[in-house]
């Protein structure tokens, strides 16, 4: 990928294919690049319409998925964010289902990959 002028933007493109935690018809791509500058990564996501990684996690979301990943209990997270045991699993099937991923190893997986973790 080069600029107007010739300029090199991007030196590698990399796709990373993890269609073996997802399911239905979601589907996710990682793509890296890199330029002399900085290495970066973007990641998406298709659910019948394309859309980018940072939409698809609540800024509370990933406050409670930093803490299960702190493997605290159901009940502290409960006492740590002022909320009933049954919003935070709701909030974990919630957010299972919205990034189309089998389970909690899943979804913990693609939030890394899309540095929301």
């Amino acid at each position: 990928l080069t600029d107007e002028n010739n300029k090199l933007l991007l030196s590698f493109l990399e796709v990373e294919e993890i269609s073996s935690i997802y399911k239905g018809d979601i589907q996710w791509m990682r793509i890296s690049g890199k330029n002399e500058y900085a290495t970066f990564t973007r990641a998406y996501f298709s659910n019948k319409s394309k859309k980018e990684y940072a939409d698809v996690l609540s800024s509370r979301e990933i406050e409670l998925l930093k803490l299960i990943i702190a493997k605290k209990t159901t009940s502290e997270i409960s006492e740590l964010l002022n909320i009933t045991k049954e919003t935070i699993l709701k909030h974990r099937k919630n957010m299972i289902a919205r990034v189309g991923v089998k389970d909690m190893t899943g979804l913990i997986y693609i939030c890394r990959l899309c540095q929301l973790i």
